[in-house]
C-alpha cells in the first residue's frame, strides 16, 4: 500500500496578507512589501506540507489571482476580458480572450512561483490543463476549436518544459462538470499527449467540480500517471466499475466547507477505496484548492490528512 498526500490548487491568502494586497491596490504599501510577505506565507505553506508528510509541495500560488490568469496575461493571442464566475463556486476568473494565435513568446510563470522554497526534486506545479483553459476562454480568432486547444497544448507544453517541477498537475474541472460528448474529452486527450511527450515528469489530471463518472473510462486512458478524483461529488461505484491502473488522486476533504474531516476518518475512506476497487496506490488530497476557505481552516484540513497518512502508516 502506497499512500501519500498532497494539495491540488491554491492555499488561501491569510487576512494579514489579504490586507496587504488590499493596501497595496489603494498605494499605500510597496510591491516590495507585498512580495515580502507573500513569500513568508508561501515559506509557511510549504512548511505545513512537509510536517504533513507530503511527497511533493506546492509553493501556495499566493500570487495567482486565478487559475488561468498567468497565461491569460503572458501567452501570445490572448487579451484579459471581464469577470466571470468560476463554475459553481462563488468566486470569479478574468476570462482570457482569444484575439489572435496563440503561442509562449515568453515566459509564463517567471516570477509567480517560489522554486526556491521547495525541497529538491519535490516540487509540484499546477496549471489548468489545455482543454479547460480554451473551454473557459472567449474565443473570438480561431474558426475551429480543436486548432485553439491544440496551440494552447503546445504553448502549455513549451512552458512545462522550462520548469524545475517533477509532478505536475493539469486542472480540469471542464472534464466533470457535466457529461461531454466523447469527441471533445478525445480532444482533451490529444491535448494531454502533447504535453506528455514534452515532460517526462509524473504528470497528472485532477478533475473537480464534478462526478468523475463523467469522463469515464475514457478518463483512464489519458496519457497520465495520476488521476485526480472530486470525491465530494463522486461516489465510489465510479472507481469499481473499471481497472484503475493509475494511481489515484483522492479528493476526499472537502475543499468547499469549513468541517474539519477527521484523520481517522479519511484513513477509513481510503482503506474502503483500497479494498473496494482495483486501486493500488492513492494521493490523498482536497478535492479542489482550498482558496474557497477561510486560511484557519484551510491549514487544519491539511494536518488532518497529515494525521490520517501517520494512522495509515500503523496499519
Amino acid at each position: 500500500m502506497k499512500v501519500s498526500g498532497y494539495l491540488v490548487g491554491p492555499q488561501p491568502r491569510s487576512e494579514a496578507l489579504m490586507k496587504a494586497y488590499r493596501d497595496h491596490a489603494k498605494g499605500k504599501l510597496s510591491k516590495q512589501a507585498l512580495e515580502e510577505l507573500i513569500r513568508k506565507e508561501a515559506e509557511e505553506t510549504v512548511k505545513i506540507q512537509s510536517e504533513n508528510g507530503f511527497d511533493v509541495i506546492i509553493d501556495g500560488m499566493l500570487n495567482w489571482h486565478d487559475l488561468l490568469r498567468p497565461f491569460t496575461e503572458r501567452l501570445g493571442g490572448v487579451e484579459v476580458g471581464g469577470l466571470a464566475r468560476w463554475f459553481d463556486n462563488n468566486a470569479f476568473y478574468k476570462q482570457p480572450v482569444i484575439v489572435g494565435r496563440v503561442e509562449r513568446t515568453k515566459p509564463i510563470l517567471e516570477n509567480m512561483l517560489f522554486y526556491d522554497l521547495v525541497p529538491e526534486k519535490r516540487l509540484k506545479v499546477i496549471i489548468p490543463d489545455p482543454y479547460t483553459f480554451s473551454k473557459l476562454s472567449l474565443n473570438k480568432s480561431y474558426r475551429k476549436f480543436e486548432d485553439l486547444v491544440y496551440d494552447v497544448a503546445e504553448a502549455m507544453a513549451e512552458e512545462i518544459r522550462t520548469l524545475p517541477a517533477t509532478h505536475v498537475q493539469l486542472t480540469a474541472p471542464s472534464l466533470v462538470y457535466e457529461k461531454l460528448p466523447r469527441n471533445e474529452i478525445e480532444l482533451a486527450m490529444d491535448a494531454v499527449d502533447i504535453i506528455r511527450r514534452r515532460y517526462g515528469g509524473v504528470l497528472c489530471i485532477h478533475t473537480c467540480f464534478g462526478r468523475v463518472g463523467n469522463a469515464m473510462p475514457d478518463l483512464l486512458d489519458f496519457p497520465v500517471d495520476v488521476v485526480g478524483v472530486d470525491m465530494t461529488a463522486t461516489p465510489i461505484k465510479d472507481l469499481k466499475e473499471y481497472s484503475f491502473t493509475k494511481i489515484l488522486g483522492m479528493g476526499y476533504v472537502d475543499a468547499r466547507n469549513t468541517i474539519i474531516e477527521k484523520p481517522d476518518e479519511i484513513a477509513s475512506a481510503v482503506m474502503n477505496v483500497l479494498s473496494e476497487t482495483s486501486v493500488k496506490q492513492i494521493y490523498i488530497s482536497p478535492s479542489s484548492g482550498l482558496e474557497f476557505l477561510p486560511h484557519t481552516v484551510a491549514c487544519a484540513k491539511i494536518r488532518s490528512i497529515g494525521d490520517a497518512l501517520k494512522l495509515l502508516k500503523e496499519v
